[in-house]
């Protein structure tokens, strides 16, 4: 007897979602480019911040194409852009505008034709357990950067210089996120609506609960986004050693796809209306305590530092966990590809804003505090936005403009 058809599409998806999310080991590449190709910390960044915006507006696009057509075209052509991506940052030479194109652009597209096409697939597969599916799924991306971290690290050891660990990720990866893409499909029947399909886009935009949720993906995400792509150059800023700097992003990924585990449990156990401004409390803690890591005297607590990162990735992780099973909640499971983009499409500003203000505020010169302490007060406004406006709401289905019918794959 063979494995479920629902248990390989959720392997395929944990395997594409684990290589997809070597996005979040960037700064591993980052201080590689500048040291042996002279690339300037903001120049790094922005290439991270691209590639996050082009992945979120082009999740708009592909999530709607895998309502559409089915989750298989999506997430193969997602594994070819991966392998290209890196292909091409291998063979730049260092020029920042070839890596601007193949780890910013390329990247971001191979990012939004495989995140939310699988998440969407996971969701429609469990529609029982749609918190634990998700947190499944998006685990396999937190725990993203820990792996690609780990065989950076071991390619570096055979003397490897950064262009060349670009070509082999490639390579390694693309045929990973094919192979799964090929796996994938959604459930046999058709996926039917249990509501009349049809109240359009302007309605949709006009719904509080839909601008709750965005808002909250856009402020809520924002100290991570300052975060993530610099915890090498902030650990060494709150004067930490360089092996302690390499060790938080271990413990980022650790907590990441333990939070985004834990979060989708949360979700099915406590509903969204209570899970998500719990999820947001979190991740205000969080920063506050990897603020005042480096406040502490005794060199040995260099381990508060490490828990404050983990604890930021566990709560960060959350914002992935739990909005999409939302939006099936209040819109329905057949949508979450065409609708679930939109709310990423908020997680997507608040990178390049995040990349703009690590610019302005100059991070690399006069340290990193100012521009994670302007992230919390982001986050901060964004939770009592999100209370303001989901007050008085239910959590009703709601149906969108969109085919009343979903074909899906045979298995």
């Amino acid at each position: 007897m063979g494995i479920p058809r629902k248990y390989l599409v959720m392997l395929a998806v944990l395997a594409m979602q684990t290589c997809l999310g070597g996005i979040y080991a960037w700064s591993e590449f980052a201080g590689r480019l500048q040291a042996e190709h002279g690339l300037a910390a903001a120049q790094t960044s922005y290439i991270f911040g691209l590639c996050i915006q082009v992945f979120t507006i082009g999740a708009i696009v592909t999530g709607r194409l895998s309502d559409k057509w089915g989750p298989r075209p999506l997430a193969a052509a997602g594994g070819v852009l991966l392998g290209m991506a890196y292909l091409l940052a291998g063979y730049s030479g260092g020029q920042y505008w070839l890596l601007l194109v193949g780890a910013g652009v390329v990247q971001g597209l191979a990012i939004a034709c495989g995140y939310a096409t699988a998440i969407a697939t996971v969701v429609r597969w469990f529609p029982y357990h749609k918190g634990l599916a998700t947190g499944l799924a998006v685990a396999g991306y937190g725990l993203g950067a820990g792996v690609l971290g780990a065989v950076i690290e071991a390619f570096h050891a055979y003397g490897w210089d950064v262009l060349k660990i670009f070509r082999a990720v490639g390579l390694l990866y693309g045929g990973v996120c094919l192979v799964a893409g090929l796996t994938m499909a959604d459930p046999p029947r058709a996926i039917s609506h249990e509501h009349p399909p049809f109240i359009g886009y302007r309605r949709l935009l006009g719904d509080r609960r839909f601008w709750a949720l965005a808002l909250a993906m856009f402020g809520l995400t924002m100290p991570g986004l300052i975060i993530v792509p610099n915890l090498l150059q902030i650990g060494t800023n709150f004067g930490f050693g360089s092996q302690v700097a390499a060790w938080s992003i271990s413990a980022f990924a650790v907590g990441n796809a333990a939070g985004r585990l834990v979060w989708g449990r949360a979700y099915d156990r406590l509903g969204g209306a209570r899970a998500l401004p719990l999820s947001m409390a979190g991740i205000l803690v969080s920063v506050l305590v990897l603020l005042g890591s480096d406040h502490v005297p005794a060199e040995g607590y260099w381990i508060v530092y490490l828990i404050g990162v983990a604890m930021v990735s566990f709560c960060y992780g959350s914002c992935f966990a739990i909005y999409a099973p939302r939006v099936a909640e209040l819109y329905s499971p057949a949508v979450v590809g065409t609708i679930y983009p939109l709310i990423l499409a908020a997680h997507g500003i608040g990178a390049v804003i995040a990349g703009w203000w690590i610019d302005q505020t100059n991070a690399t010169a006069n340290g990193f505090r100012p521009a994670i302490w302007i992230g919390l007060g982001f986050a901060a406004v964004a939770m009592a936005g999100y209370l303001l406006l989901s007050r008085g709401t239910r959590a009703r289905p709601t149906h969108i403009d969109l085919p009343d019918r979903i074909d899906a794959d045979t298995p």
